[in-house]
């Protein structure tokens, strides 16, 4: 598959778990995890410490290459990051070293031309074209959500997406370590490439050393917009499903189901 418009309908009626990397996935039993690693799941940014997952969606070269190097997917990645190249839109500007050979060498698709916010939530169910808009403009959680609309899902449960504060659940004694890890050996390998090292350093500053926290992450900015693609989802006969009730994908609309549900 080499294009969005390829997974259309690909999982039509079943149920996708959309794996994020807040603190309520530590909440979640052994036993529902071998559920997850059964089923269908697309998980989001570093949620490869957490487990393998069918497809990973990513929205930084940090967390793209980390999944890359380290992440265990069954199916493909998608991307919707800077390009490679020079593009002094981004934060750092300046080139990457790497070419478009990396994407197919890692199964990747690349969803960087569909970042254009979207005029109605008619596109989560639409194939999408070449560029057509996408729900992942605004948060990697919408991308996923979108992602897991458009490949037919009827129910999609949220997992890891508390959206209450900025705590990560890999920020923990056991998984820490490994990230940080992770993170220096990526640094080492893409060390001539000066786009990569400064967005690893970026992303270390937020969730490492912990020395700022973009203010995207303190609150419930993205209920509003949640809500209006719930109520798109139910109309279409799509259930959004969480197991934990505070959150704001619950308040948003989401349905609470207990572990043992399905």
């Amino acid at each position: 598959m080499k294009r969005l418009g390829d997974f259309y309908q690909i999982h039509k009626d079943e149920t996708i778990y959309l794996i994020g990397n807040g603190a309520g996935l530590l909440d979640a039993p052994k036993s529902y995890k071998d559920k997850i690693s059964r089923g269908i799941s697309i998980g989001v940014n570093s949620s490869h410490l957490f487990l393998p997952t069918t497809y990973q969606a990513c929205s930084t070269w940090s967390c793209y290459l980390l999944s890359c190097h380290y992440g265990e997917v069954s199916g493909c990645r998608f991307y919707q990051g800077q390009r490679m190249g020079n593009d002094s839109s981004w934060p750092f500007g300046g080139p990457t070293t790497l070419n478009s050979s990396f994407y197919s060498e890692n199964n990747t698709i690349d969803i960087y031309s569909n970042m254009e916010p979207p005029s109605s939530t008619d596109v989560l169910f639409r194939k999408p074209e070449e560029s057509s808009p996408f729900y992942g403009t605004y948060n990697i959680m919408f991308t996923a959500t979108n992602l897991a609309t458009m490949m037919g899902a009827n129910k999609i449960v949220y997992l890891g997406f508390d959206q209450r504060n900025n705590g990560h659940y890999y920020d923990t004694p056991e998984s820490m370590p490994k990230y940080k890890e992770q993170t220096n050996e990526i640094k080492k390998i893409y060390s001539s490439d000066t786009y990569i090292v400064k967005d690893i350093e970026d992303m270390e500053v937020i969730n490492i050393n912990k020395e700022k926290t973009p203010d995207y992450l303190k609150g419930g900015w993205c209920q509003d917009k949640l809500s209006i693609i719930f109520d798109a989802m139910k109309k279409n006969d799509v259930t959004p499903i969480v197991h934990i009730k505070d959150s704001i994908v619950h308040e948003a609309g989401a349905i609470w189901k207990d572990y043992e549900y399905e």
